[in-house]
């Protein structure tokens, strides 16, 4: 948009001569159309910083210019001054300000007030558009820091499934090693006296699967720190979840082994199978679809 550059539409060709010499004379590129149509052609054309619009013009007034204006992407944006001897109720001028017009000046034309009125649009219009800019600059800022941002939770979020995924393993691998623990020190008691030693009661304990529940509940923190409302929205949609049942959900969740979630549970890898099936009837699916993908969506 050339800011010097001021279309002028009158059809009264005295009338657009006084206007068109006056902004001549301050310096400022005139564009003259006595067509209203070929005015709108032209402000589509040549994009003008400003245009002065007669109101009053036969086949199609100042207002109804204004409305083709404001509906094309082009000239949309361009201030309007509405320039006019016979609309000049305060009404009337009120339905050209609401149409868009940023000003209006009365004919005849007085040179002063006219290019006051120029002056004074064209500012108001360099102001929009540098604090537009500015806007556009602080939204642009914004975005990089929200995107920012959003690469750091998501960096910090992989970390998270890492230890998740770790934890879970680890836990797997304890009750494999608490399991054989276990077995060896029953059998140990077994050729023991009856008066045990305390350390040996001790270490039996340790390891019963009772004092894993720590543990699980660790994880469980650790799960809903990734998988955030996964049990709110879950229990939202199926209410009747077992306890055992919402653990199993978890498991599955990770796509973890039968055999691992069998190690868990203290299950065997049949036992686990069928509460998968038990669990997906639950759950309102068929024997074909696949349960991980559903609680994926949670």
């Amino acid at each position: 948009m050339g800011k010097n550059l001021i279309l002028v539409i009158d059809d009264e060709k005295i009338s657009l001569e006084i206007t068109s010499g006056a902004l001549v004379d301050a310096g400022y590129n005139v564009i003259k159309s006595v067509n209203p149509e070929e005015g709108i052609e032209q402000a589509v054309n040549l994009n003008p910083g400003l245009i002065i619009l007669d109101w009053y013009m036969p086949n199609m007034d100042g207002l109804q210019v204004l409305n083709s204006l404001k509906k094309i992407k082009k000239t949309k944006e361009i201030p309007v001054i509405m320039a006019t001897g016979i609309r000049t109720e305060s009404e009337d001028l009120k339905h050209a300000l609401d149409a868009g017009a940023v000003d209006f000046i009365r004919k005849p034309i007085d040179e002063i007030e006219l290019l006051a009125r120029v002056r004074s649009a064209l500012s108001l219009v360099d102001y929009y558009q540098k604090n537009r800019e500015h806007l556009k600059t602080i939204h642009k800022q914004e975005k990089q820091i929200i995107e920012q941002q959003t690469e750091v939770y998501q960096k910090e979020l992989e970390f998270k499934k890492h230890e998740l995924v770790n934890s879970a393993l680890q836990i797997v691998q304890l009750m494999d090693y608490t399991s054989e623990m276990v077995s060896k020190l029953k059998k140990f008691n077994l050729n023991t006296d009856e008066n045990i030693p305390e350390e040996l009661s001790s270490t039996i304990a340790q390891f019963h699967p009772d004092s894993l529940k720590q543990r699980w509940c660790e994880f469980e923190k650790q799960f809903e720190e990734v998988h955030t409302d996964f049990y709110k929205n879950l229990i939202t949609d199926f209410p009747d979840l077992s306890s055992h049942e919402r653990k199993l959900c978890v498991y599955f969740r990770m796509d973890m082994e039968n055999k691992d979630i069998a190690a868990l549970t203290f299950s065997t890898y049949e036992a686990v199978r069928k509460a998968k099936q038990r669990l997906k009837v639950k759950l309102r699916l068929t024997s074909n679809d696949n349960l991980t993908e559903f609680l994926n969506r949670y």
